[in-house]
């Protein structure tokens, strides 16, 4: 009863499974945008070894795609869900969860965390 009170009042609510799929799936597309900016930005790093590119063209082409990772609608919602996780300890696990997985492939059950 204290346990349901207080979670009334700080307006915490369980999360079913298809919302923890939908929270792995945000997750997930923000992996994959930052592994594509990493892959282009290796790829610029090995043509400035092969010697096709100069390196000063490098720098600013791998500040503007930081850039674009950092302004893309992807960055900002995991963002937003990150700040979430600091405000709702029962959504915190289900994040941590999610992001242990989509980052490291280390599954646990948020109830365990």
């Amino acid at each position: 009863m204290l346990v349901a009170n207080l979670q009334r009042q700080l307006n915490i609510k369980h999360m079913d499974d298809r919302e923890f799929q939908e929270l792995k799936k945000d997750i997930k597309a923000y992996r994959d945008a930052k592994n594509e900016i990493l892959k282009k930005i290796e790829t610029i790093k090995q043509e400035v070894r092969e010697d096709k590119k100069l390196p000063w063209i490098v720098d600013t082409t791998r500040d503007e795609l930081y850039k674009e990772l950092v302004q893309s609608d992807v960055r900002h919602k995991f963002s937003e869900l990150a700040k979430k996780a600091g405000l709702d300890p029962n959504f915190e696990k289900h994040f941590r969860s999610a992001h242990l997985e989509t980052f490291f492939g280390v599954v646990i059950n948020p109830k365990d965390l």
